[in-house]
C-alpha cells in the first residue's frame, strides 16, 4: 500500500499530467528508500533494480524527452530528486555514475506507516515548503 498526502500535493499546484506521472510511479516506490525501482519490496540493497530515465519514461507511458520535462518539473516542485547511481548515498549501488535514479518525497508519498525515518532522505527534501 502506498499512501499519498493529498493536502501537500494540492499546495504544489502541479499540472494534471504531472500528477498523473506521480500516480503511475506509485507501484514502483521502494518500501524503505522511496526510490523508484522494479522490485519495490526487495530488502537486500544489492538486489534492488533501480529504474533509469528511459525506464521511467516507459513506466509513465511517455517519450524519454517528455519524461525529462516532467521529471524536471517534479524536481522544481520538490516532489522528486534525481541521484547519480554511484553516489555515496547508495553505497550498495552498482553502476558507473552516469545513470540517475529518482526518489519521491516522503512528505508526499510513502509506503511506511507513520513518519518516514530515513533521515538522509528527509534532509534531501527539507528545502521544500510544506
Amino acid at each position: 500500500m502506498v499512501k499519498t498526502f493529498s493536502t501537500t500535493l494540492k499546495k504544489l499546484n502541479l499540472k494534471p499530467a504531472d500528477l498523473g506521472a506521480i500516480y503511475k510511479l506509485l507501484p514502483y516506490v521502494h518500501y524503505e528508500t522511496n526510490l523508484v525501482c522494479k522490485n519495490p519490496f526487495e530488502v537486500n540493497p544489492k538486489n534492488v533494480e533501480f529504474c533509469n530515465k528511459t525506464e521511467l519514461a516507459e513506466l509513465i507511458g511517455i517519450s524519454r524527452s517528455k519524461a525529462s520535462e516532467v521529471l524536471a518539473e517534479l524536481t522544481r516542485a520538490g516532489v522528486i530528486i534525481e541521484i547519480k547511481r554511484k553516489a555515496s548515498l547508495m553505497s550498495e549501488a552498482q553502476g558507473d555514475g552516469r545513470e540517475t535514479v529518482v526518489a519521491l518525497n516522503p512528505s508526499i508519498v510513502s509506503r511506511l506507516q507513520g513518519e518516514h525515518e530515513n533521515i538522509m532522505l528527509l534532509q534531501l527534501f527539507n528545502n521544500a515548503d510544506y
